[in-house]
């Protein structure tokens, strides 16, 4: 029988906790390690590996939230009139009331630790140097995106801060396996955090290898140089999220991956894994569903009897579609109470009643990041003829007219529109405008003041108990 279990969140502060709503999906024995075995036995590190995927599926995270929130937060989705109230803080811009994923995350954080010292000590003869960096790369991999969403999250870009604040998140490198291993820490700075992002993604894309990439449901080469561009642009670094969008889009061609045709668009959603994705988390419907409660399928759509239906495009996002542009087929016209509304097909339940696969990061991103990062490194306010047809060539496979622009702010704002077209339901909105520092003017549809960029609704709070106990930990302005 397993003594000891691995289920244990390292909180932010210093604190272990033995449960979490982020255990949702995670069941033995992919979480329950015992820790005198699980650290220096192979089939134990693999499983925890799989764990840390687990936890990147809970409501709270991937699974709903971070998927809908932060367009719910900004301009591009709403709760219908008659709602279950699971978003009415988001959409209202609650004070206090933000994405959480402090304690989460870190446990997430922990495991990657745990998983990467493990590998460094094991000397099992029977594990490949191939299976090794594999391991390696993949841990490396999440961590980055986890500490990334913290610190996006929780912090200011470097360059966007308000009032010179340009704290970020509490750094752990090191694994702890009981409490008395953690420490009290203070915040580290927005660009000390970022640094450590790019290095665990320097070390993740050096580890990945074209014989050691299982799927696109692990992380992968690819995947690791998208996240390395998507990090570089909201550090503003436009140069290198020039030169890793391109390489990105290049290692995901050497696997057969590009842009699907306005023909295949729709057909892409109903397939597993979508054919843009560079990395997408794969659920299992007899175990890993999220139901009708909580599930993107039925926040999003009516596919199925019982689905809440909550969450519907903005007139104004709606209206952005050109006729003929086949991601507004995508949108079709329903009832929800006497309210007519529009669902969506990005998530109808393809994996099963209420289920879906969730693409984290697809090459359409990667496009736009590239052109982005084109019109960004043009002189003065020319406008990058790179940039422009960076942007119509991923219009063109969605049947939607080239845009013609004049100035390179033109462009910009071209793309920031047509990333709102392309990522709706993927969770980049609200990001959006807080990495460029602008203002959220909220949608007419919803009875909420506009948030500006100064304001401390920007950032979420850290939670109060995690202060309360860790004196080094500063709070957020305005909490």
């Amino acid at each position: 029988m397993l003594k000891k279990y691995m289920i244990a969140v390292l909180m932010g502060a210093t604190a272990l906790s033995v449960s979490s709503c982020d255990d949702l999906l995670e069941t033995a024995p992919r979480q329950s390690i015992a820790l005198d075995t699980g650290l220096t036995d192979i089939t134990g590190v693999r499983a925890l590996l799989i764990g840390v995927y687990d936890r990147l599926q809970v409501n709270t995270y991937y699974g709903a939230q971070m998927m809908l929130a932060p367009d719910v937060m900004a301009d591009n989705l709403r709760q219908t009139a008659s709602n279950s109230n699971r978003y009415t803080f988001f959409q209202n811009n609650s004070f206090g009331t933000q994405l959480n994923r402090w304690a989460g995350n870190y446990g997430a954080i922990n495991d990657t630790n745990l998983i990467i010292e493990a590998i460094a000590n094991n000397t099992d003869p029977t594990v490949t140097a191939a299976e090794k960096a594999r391991i390696t790369a993949e841990a490396k991999f999440l961590r980055a995106l986890l500490y990334h969403d913290l610190v996006r999250i929780y912090g200011y870009e470097p360059g966007k801060e308000v009032g010179g604040f340009n704290a970020g998140v509490i750094l752990r490198l090191e694994p702890v396996t009981l409490k008395s291993e953690a420490d009290f820490k203070a915040r580290a700075t927005n660009a000390e955090v970022y640094a450590q992002i790019e290095k665990d993604l320097t070390d993740a894309i050096a580890g990945f290898t074209t014989s050691n990439q299982t799927s696109w449901f692990r992380g992968n080469k690819a995947a690791a140089e998208a996240l390395m561009a998507r990090v570089s642009l909201y550090q503003a670094k436009w140069q290198q999220a020039l030169d890793f969008s391109n390489t990105a889009i290049a290692t995901a061609a050497a696997r057969s991956k590009g842009l699907v045709s306005a023909a295949n668009y729709a057909a892409a959603w109903t397939t597993l894994p979508n054919p843009e994705s560079l990395f997408e988390l794969n659920y299992v419907q007899a175990t890993e569903t999220l139901g009708a409660n909580e599930s993107l399928n039925s926040l999003t759509s009516d596919t199925y009897v019982g689905a809440w239906r909550d969450i519907v495009p903005t007139n104004t996002l709606f209206n952005l579609y050109e006729v003929n542009d086949v991601r507004r087929a995508m949108f079709y016209t329903a009832t929800k109470g006497s309210e007519a509304v529009r669902f969506n097909k990005k998530f109808a339940g393809n994996q099963g009643v209420f289920t879906d696969n969730i693409p984290i990061i697809r090459l359409s991103e990667v496009h736009l990041i590239k052109a982005e990062a084109e019109a960004e490194l043009a002189a003065g306010t020319e406008v990058s003829v790179a940039g422009l047809a960076t942007l119509n060539n991923l219009r063109s496979r969605r049947d939607a007219s080239p845009v013609v622009a004049l100035t390179k702010a033109d462009l910009i704002n071209a793309i920031l529109v047509e990333r709102r077209l392309e990522l709706v339901y993927e969770g980049h909105r609200f990001f959006d405008l807080k990495r460029r520092g602008l203002d959220i003017v909220k949608d007419p549809q919803v009875a909420a003041v506009n948030i500006p960029y100064t304001d401390p609704r920007v950032l979420a709070p850290i939670p109060a108990a995690e202060v309360n106990l860790n004196s080094k930990l500063k709070q957020n302005p305005g909490y």
